[in-house]
């Protein structure tokens, strides 16, 4: 490689990986505290990097949010792997997310209906279940345009809602209690649509 090449593709990892340490220090902020309690320049101090880093790199709080967010959950995807129709695994995989998560998303649920960014972000996470969803219980959802696939999937989503485990657990209920009772939850559903024939 020449010379130069070699220089420009040194500065441009050097970016991309300053780039990922900012996303990295902005999400563990993101969910240490309130949306509107953290400032860009703590984001900097914690990366390393200036805030005149930062605004060129994302302009604002609200894009470098979701693009934290965005950063995130590519990576979510990779840990919430579970074979499709493992009840126990499936379960397991969040009730171990939302016992990291759950008191920040509630956090941000606060603020998403005057914060566009939030709400864009929670919306993107809100399908992004709705969509694993739809894998993990294939084999037990009928195919498009069946009518009861979104009613199945609807009730999926009510059942691992991440609004309801923290609910759950702030009432006093064990992380164990919790899980046992959405996995009961889920294998009534199961049940339920297999005596229904379901195809």
């Amino acid at each position: 490689m020449p010379p130069r090449a070699y220089a420009q593709s040194a500065r441009a990892s050097a970016v991309d990986a300053r780039r990922e340490e900012v996303l990295a220090s902005a999400i563990m902020l993101f969910m240490e505290r309130p949306y509107d309690d953290l400032a860009l320049h703590t984001i900097a101090e914690r990366s390393g990097v200036s805030l005149k880093t930062i605004m060129r790199q994302f302009g604002s709080k609200e894009e470098l949010f979701l693009a934290a967010m965005h950063w995130s959950a590519a990576r979510e995807t990779a840990r919430r792997a579970a074979p499709a129709g493992d009840l126990p695994t499936i379960v397991a995989t969040l009730a171990d997310r939302y016992e990291e998560i759950a008191d920040s998303v509630m956090r941000r649920v606060a603020v998403e209906d005057r914060v566009p960014a939030v709400r864009q972000a929670a919306d993107n996470a809100r399908r992004s279940h709705l969509a694993w969803l739809g894998e993990a219980f294939a084999a037990s959802l009928p195919a498009e345009p069946d009518p009861r696939r979104a009613t199945r999937l609807a009730a999926l989503f009510t059942a691992t809602e991440l609004y309801s485990w923290w609910s759950v657990r702030h009432l006093g209920f064990t992380r164990e209690q919790a899980l046992a009772a959405m996995l009961e939850t889920l294998e009534a559903l199961v049940q339920h649509w297999r005596s229904r024939s379901v195809p």
